[in-house]
């Protein structure tokens, strides 16, 4: 096996032109002129440039446009294919968008580190939001009780002091004895746990009535008696039965 010495490929010895690119494997004979031209030495003329003669030597090729080597086929009028892409049998051109795949992928990446940016600072702040606020609701508490309007302290523990010494149902006896009364028939009965005592609890957005209550607890439960107490009257209304058995009327 031997090559052809235009394309260099693989060709049995007896082939006289290449299966490959046609080339012509057998030189035509040269005539004796041609050969005695061939083996005169070149002259040098004046203009400095070298001359000989000119051998065409017949290679059953056909001629290439491009400077690419000549393998017989023949050469693309359009050249290589351009960056816009190849055309198709109706003549489109088929365009790559491969070149910007890499710029959606970074403009994807990019957005997801936006996205996470932004989750993380709402992570951070949301916390930071709650805890401001709740301090703010914590220093403004006092404030606002001081702004709302109800019966201030001392009056309520001066109309409680008043209250308890008021004649209850019992006769001869005051709501404060009235009600010790109550405390030791729970006790001689064996239902008495323990007394919790007064209270008061101011009306917000009233400045005249407040709650006046007592309570005490039983093995059946706590039992409250409650009135409603008006500064600017001085009168005391029963809130419950066991408040209407000591004091006043429902």
């Amino acid at each position: 096996m031997s090559r052809c010495p235009n394309c260099y490929n693989s060709i049995t010895p007896d082939t006289q032109t290449c299966p490959s690119c046609a080339y012509l494997l057998v030189q035509a004979e040269k005539s004796p002129m041609a050969q005695l031209a061939a083996a005169a030495p070149t002259q040098v003329r004046p203009s400095g440039r070298l001359t000989g003669p000119v051998e065409v030597r017949n290679s059953g090729r056909l001629p290439a446009t491009g400077s690419d080597r000549n393998s017989g086929r023949l050469a693309s009028e359009e050249g290589p294919p351009s960056a816009e892409g190849a055309r198709t049998p109706y003549g489109l051109r088929k365009t790559s968008n491969t070149g910007s795949r890499p710029g959606s992928r970074n403009k994807k990446s990019r957005k997801d580190v936006d996205e996470e940016e932004t989750r993380r600072r709402r992570k951070i702040l949301i916390p930071l939001l709650i805890l401001a606020l709740a301090a703010a609701v914590a220093l403004l508490a006092p404030a606002t009780q001081m702004i709302t309007w109800q019966v201030d302290a001392q009056t309520s523990i001066s109309t409680l002091t008043t209250f308890r010494s008021l004649p209850s149902k019992l006769p001869g006896k005051t709501v404060d004895q009235c009600i010790n009364e109550f405390l030791d028939e729970s006790r001689k009965g064996g239902d008495f746990i323990s007394a919790s005592g007064w209270s008061i609890k101011p009306i917000r957005f009233d400045k005249t009535k407040f709650l006046l209550g007592f309570s005490f607890e039983e093995k059946g439960g706590v039992r409250t008696a409650e009135w409603l107490a008006d500064v600017d009257s001085g009168t005391f209304t029963p809130k419950n039965d066991l408040a209407a058995q000591i004091y006043g009327s429902k």
